[in-house]
């Protein structure tokens, strides 16, 4: 985990607008030093891109190189890190076309385990789009049906009633594919304060009869 407090008082930042400005230049790798980390000592092909106004950094290797390795050697094109300022973008055609793209959540991720569903590295209602956006999020936190989960949509919608604020999101792998293991989320509001959590995204273990 980044020590987000120490990068705002290294670099002098005062604002959401600094902060943004800071991670788009080249302050994303930070991130993706931390997912060399999570991901065995792996890095191959990245890049950040930008999608309706939020930064992805992508680690999109296997676009590149499909032949070259065996399957379980060479990761998903995945997301590394979403972050950006929300707004009040919200696209219904998006949401429509969600309930669309890649099929029906339980049959798509259901290799993953049980109860999946298609969740946001950024909400929708705060200006996120679809495509690389969605990723299987477990249902209890993307829902808001556990404890943790009603902490996160509480995060969630505190950033989308407070448009301008700093948003980021950075799933965490412990394999090559495009499930995380976990999701570090977290903002930093117009008063520079921050609130991060991390979340897990693993499909509750199956029952067994004793």
């Amino acid at each position: 985990m980044l020590n987000f407090k120490h990068i705002v008082q290294q670099t002098g930042i005062t604002g959401v607008q600094q902060l943004y400005d800071h991670f788009a230049v080249m302050g994303w790798e930070s991130w993706v030093d931390e997912y060399q980390k999570d991901s065995f000592g792996y890095l191959g092909q990245v890049t950040c891109q930008n999608y309706w106004g939020f930064q992805f950094a992508l680690d999109f290797t296997e676009d590149i190189y499909p032949q070259e390795y065996e399957f379980s050697n060479l990761p998903e094109t995945r997301v590394i890190v979403a972050y950006g300022i929300s707004n009040e973008k919200a696209d219904g055609v998006h949401r429509k076309r969600m309930k669309r793209y890649l099929g029906n959540s339980g049959k798509v991720y259901a290799h993953f385990g049980p109860g999946y569903t298609k969740g946001h590295f950024i909400a929708n209602r705060m200006g996120g789009a679809i495509d690389i956006n969605l990723y299987p999020q477990i249902g209890h936190i993307n829902m808001g049906r556990s404890t943790a989960g009603k902490r996160y949509v509480a995060m969630e919608k505190y950033v989308w009633n407070n448009p301008g604020t700093f948003v980021f999101c950075r799933p965490i792998y412990k394999d090559f594919s495009v499930r995380p293991y976990e999701i570090e989320y977290g903002y930093c509001d117009s008063s520079m304060n921050w609130a991060i959590e991390t979340f897990t995204n693993l499909a509750p273990a199956k029952k067994t009869n004793n």
